[in-house]
């Protein structure tokens, strides 16, 4: 009695919690909508000083950014200079010039940048990296012991250029100087630099247009669009001017409203969350084990895509594993859109079938509630026993797109250690490959019960046959049977072996599962790996080697076309003799280099004409002269009949020639 009684205060109390957070949620989520009110209200009365506000502090965010690539420019200086080979040269302990390169070399490509080194003499000593112009001026300024800075402003780029003094025991050896490209030209950039400018960078971040004028004297226009600013160098001497573009009020309405969508999308997820929970509790107590399976199943699958239709986690990560650019598909409306979508949707189908099937349940004979008629029974055997495998050729499928809908390498010897999207997407691979044998083998335990072992192992049997007369099982009629006879001799084991090779504990049930479940997924992914660099050589030889193919086609033909031309017009036995050279001359052979065999027999088989340049100087080979016009032969492409009673050979290799 007085379990009872805890038990049911426990129960109160959790039901009182949950009600608290899912009236916290909706309280959240309608404050939320009133605060958007309130902003967008304000934002229409007080829009003139709104949007000086903004101004002012997209301008500061420009203006900080330009100051924050010469702070980084100078500490990169400052750790140049005091790297022991640099001080070690310039105070004239050593004259060996190879480590200061190595030191400037090293820290030149790690930072992207240009990095020079003067002695106090303003001699050049060592550099790496981008060049530009020669800054001798700065350098002086150095070496007399103040920084400066200025950007040279070309065709195509702007760079920094940044000068500090090196200092060696109180006095000044040296100088470094730092340049680093802050804009560059978009077709150059894309194809060299690799690196967005700072212009771009800050369009792309405050969502209005900056852009950056160098040198400082140069004259702007009077733009009431623009909020303009001086930028100033590292000694405080104005080095150019900022510009940023006035910002719409649609614009920073598009950007509030954005921003509150997130809020919204993120509380009606949460929101839909706690009502699943709420009702899985719920759900635990159905009077059926049928009925309770069914709603579960629709439960979470309406969670699933509730998450879907919210795009959420998506819509708060901007890439990683909710990239489509890693993996995506296009099954279920969304469920594999990405590696992330997809690991929710496999633990979605995990979840799914643990609360319906415990895993300390697995394998294990139930005593049955009230038996249903025994036609039912059957007729539902005969459905079960293809499902097993209609759940195979669907994990077959999803392992195919995982191979085929990805830009991932998956399957190269070279990967030792994946990376956490293809670790992750490899998870997902094996977690359906547990779920698929857990609930294969629950299927063949139910027929088994129905109708005993030798009628179940028949109607597998015809079932996995069956299943190879849909247009794409994508699985064997071998590797089907093996998967049935996987499912019963799992079954037979946790159920009917005898002594130590029964699977009577729940862990070895597990392990049994998991063996299975790997024998169905390492030849799946063996055997679709295989057919995917299969596919790849295919293809490569449809795109690459047909071409090139066609092409050499096309040349002979061509050829034999310029022969039939230049025997056409014959005037003397000399003009007989050239007709094979000038039917080269102006053939395409002729004009790609091509090594050519060019040859015109009578209707005898003697030479009449004939010309060779490159690797075709060997003699000629008799030609069937009865066949038909372009009909294959011995030894050449082809041959056709042509005027007075001649025929025509043209024989080209793929080497080119030597010779023009």
């Amino acid at each position: 009695m007085a379990t009872r009684i805890l038990s049911g205060l426990l129960h109160a109390r959790r039901s009182r919690t949950f009600m608290l957070i899912f009236g916290a949620c909706v309280i959240l989520l309608l404050l939320a909508h009133l605060i958007e009110w309130i902003h967008t209200s304000r934002l229409d009365s007080d829009w003139p000083a709104v949007q000086d506000k903004t101004g002012q502090e997209q301008l500061s965010a420009a203006v900080r950014a330009f100051g924050d690539e010469q702070r980084l420019a100078r500490r990169l200086a400052v750790e140049v200079g005091q790297q022991g080979e640099v001080q070690h040269y310039l105070d004239g302990s050593t004259t060996d010039r190879r480590p200061l390169f190595a030191a400037t070399t090293h820290a030149a490509r790690t930072a992207g940048v240009g990095i020079e080194l003067y002695d106090h003499q303003g001699e050049l000593v060592a550099w790496a990296g981008q060049g530009g112009s020669s800054g001798r001026r700065e350098v002086l300024i150095a070496l007399a012991g103040q920084m400066t800075s200025f950007v040279s402003r070309s065709a195509v780029s702007s760079q920094l250029f940044l000068a500090i003094p090196v200092r060696h025991d109180t006095r000044i050896v040296g100088a470094v100087v730092v340049r680093q490209t802050i804009e560059m030209a978009s077709p150059l950039r894309n194809r060299f630099l690799g690196r967005s400018g700072i212009a771009e960078e800050l369009t792309e971040n405050l969502g209005v247009p900056v852009r950056f004028v160098f040198p400082p004297d140069t004259a702007l226009a009077a733009d009431t669009l623009w909020n303009t600013a001086p930028l100033y160098g590292i000694d405080s001497s104005r080095v150019g001017t900022v510009q940023v573009g006035r910002t719409s009020r649609a614009d920073v309405a598009e950007r509030l409203a954005a921003r509150y969508d997130e809020l919204y999308r993120g509380l009606e997820a949460l929101l839909i969350i706690l009502v699943a929970l709420g009702m899985l509790g719920v759900l635990h107590q159905a009077p059926t084990r049928l009925s309770r399976a069914l709603a579960i199943t629709v439960m979470l699958w309406l969670l699933r895509y509730g998450l879907l239709w919210l795009d959420v986690p998506g819509r708060f990560f901007a890439g990683g594993i909710f990239d489509p650019m890693l993996y995506a598909s296009t099954f279920g409306g969304g469920l594999a859109r990405s590696i992330g979508d997809l690991t929710l949707s496999v633990a979605t189908v995990a979840a799914n079938f643990f609360l319906i099937v415990r895993p300390a349940e697995l394998l294990t004979v139930r005593s049955a509630a009230q038996p249903w008629p025994r036609w039912i029974r059957v007729s539902t055997s005969v459905v079960l026993a293809v499902l097993p495998f209609l759940l195979l050729r669907g994990f077959a499928a999803v392992v195919r797109s995982m191979l085929y809908d990805s830009s991932l390498t998956i399957g190269d010897p070279a990967v030792l250690w994946p990376p956490l999207p293809m670790g992750l997407l490899l998870l997902d691979a094996v977690i359906l490959a547990a779920v698929l044998a857990a609930l294969t083998a629950e299927i063949v335990g139910r027929i088994v019960r129905i109708l005993g072992w030798w009628v179940a192992a028949a109607l597998l049997f015809l079932a996995a046959v069956g299943m190879g007369l849909q247009p794409e099982p994508l699985v064997s009629l071998v590797f089907r049977m093996l998967f049935g006879a996987g499912a019963l001799l799992l079954w037979w084991m946790s159920t009917s072996a005898p002594g130590s090779a029964r699977l009577a504990a729940p862990a070895s049930r597990q392990l049994g599962v998991a063996v299975f479940s790997a024998i169905i997924l390492l030849p799946l992914f063996d055997g679709q790996i295989r057919e995917r660099d299969r596919s790849k050589v295919e293809t490569f030889a449809e795109e690459v080697l047909r071409p090139v193919d066609g092409w050499l086609k096309f040349i002979v033909e061509e050829g034999m076309q310029q022969i039939i031309n230049a025997s056409g017009e014959v005037n003397g036995q000399r003009d007989r003799e050239s007709i094979a050279l000038r039917a080269w001359t102006q053939s395409a052979a002729c004009r790609e280099g091509y090594s050519s065999l060019f040859e015109l027999l009578d209707e005898e088989g003697n030479e009449v004409s004939r010309f060779a340049i490159g690797g075709q100087m060997h003699p000629g080979h008799s030609v069937d002269m009865y066949g038909s016009p372009l009909r294959p032969v011995r030894n050449s492409c082809s041959a056709a009949t042509i005027p007075r009673s001649c025929a025509a050979r043209h024989v080209r290799r793929s080497s080119p020639s030597t010779a023009r």
